[in-house]
Formats: C-alpha cells, structure tokens, sequence
C-alpha cells in the first residue's frame, strides 16, 4: 500500500465510522467492539494504530481490561498517524466524568476485542447502542 493509498484508506475509514457514530449510537455502548474491528482492519492493511482510553476514576488503573471491568471506561477510540498528524478515527471524545486520557501503543485487536467482552459480561458498557447492529457494522468496515 502505497503512502496516498494509505491515507486515502484512513480517511475513507474515519467517513464511515464517523456515519456510524452519528446514526447508531456507535459510540455510546459499541466504542469498544468498533475500537477492535477497526484496528483488526488496520492490521490486515499493515497500518499502526494507537488505542486511546478516556477514563474516569483511578487514574493508576494501567490494564484497559481492569478499567471497563470497574465501569471506569468512557470511550474507546483507535488513534492512527497520517501525514505526521494523529486521527482518531471517528472524531476525538469529550465527558464531564473523565478524568484520564491513556495511550496504548502495542495492544492488538485481539485484546482490544477480548475487553468488549468484558465489559458486555459485567455489563459495564452503555444501553443504548444496538449490539445487533454489529455484522453490518463489520460489513461496511469491509467494504472500504
């Protein structure tokens, strides 16, 4: 992939999350499990990412698992680099309640996926996104 395909990609990926987002609630209960499919795309493209973690609570809470589990997590996002300027995709994050901004530079969409589950098994993660929607969330992912 060549560096404009590269940059064409992220910013045609950021377009569809950001519809999402918009029309689905995608970011009040489904931030997680769209964190981890988005970077599991990023991996099969050969693309780096960042996860980003807004907080509330502890702030010495280092594991994102640890954080979604004690209902600390307030959003997910994946942090890509373009140009030399940092995107999240979807759009940057903002809550009265979060006290704490983490940075995780190596965890795979595998972890990333594994903390969703979490937060569905303590049912920590918001009402309001529709879980159903998931498969086409994924499919329009896939049609990028």
């Amino acid at each position: 992939m060549t560096r404009k395909e590269r940059k064409e990609f992220i910013i045609n990926l950021d377009k569809v999350v950001k519809r999402w987002r918009n029309n689905s609630d995608l970011f009040c209960g489904g931030c997680c499990f769209s964190a981890g499919q988005i970077a599991k795309l990023l991996e099969s493209k050969g693309i780096r990412y960042q996860v980003i973690c807004w907080q509330s609570g502890n702030p010495l809470t280092m594991s994102l698992e640890k954080i979604v589990k004690t209902n600390n997590c307030n959003h997910v996002a994946i942090q890509v680099s373009v140009d030399g300027d940092k995107l999240i995709i979807g759009g940057d994050f903002f809550s009265f309640f979060t006290t704490n901004k983490r940075t995780y530079r190596f965890m795979r969409s595998k972890k990333i996926i594994e903390c969703d589950l979490v937060g569905v098994k303590f049912d920590t993660w918001n009402y309001k996104y529709d879980r159903n929607l998931n498969k086409r969330f994924i499919n329009a992912l896939n049609a990028i």
